[in-house]
């Protein structure tokens, strides 16, 4: 355990490579499909208010419905990598100021 946390080296750009890996394909085009489908139905949904098709309860819970949908597309993995990233690079920090330290080894 000792060799392979000793041995972890991250690259200075770590975050911008994780960040242009997870930019890159078919699951980030697949959210902005779905964003785009979920803002559509949200103007469908304020339409349909306004020509009177359906009332204001349903309207409200249809609305709430779907931008609950479109907050959770922008919630993503990138903020979630970008953290255990940091996780690591402060694991890196705290073995190396151990390792100084310590004058035995694992």
């Amino acid at each position: 355990m000792c060799a392979i946390i000793g041995d972890l080296r991250l690259p200075g750009s770590w975050r911008e490579l994780v960040s242009g890996y997870l930019a890159s394909g078919e699951e980030r085009k697949k959210e902005s499909n779905e964003r785009r489908r979920l803002e559509e139905k949200l103007r469908r949904i304020r339409i349909q208010y306004r020509e009177g098709d359906i009332d204001r309860r349903e309207h409200q819970q249809e609305s709430a419905l779907t931008k609950a949908a479109l907050d959770a597309t922008r919630v993503s993995v990138d903020d979630e990598v970008v953290g255990y990233g940091d996780h690591i690079e402060g694991l890196l920090e705290a073995w190396g100021r151990r390792r100084w330290r310590s004058a035995t080894s694992c």
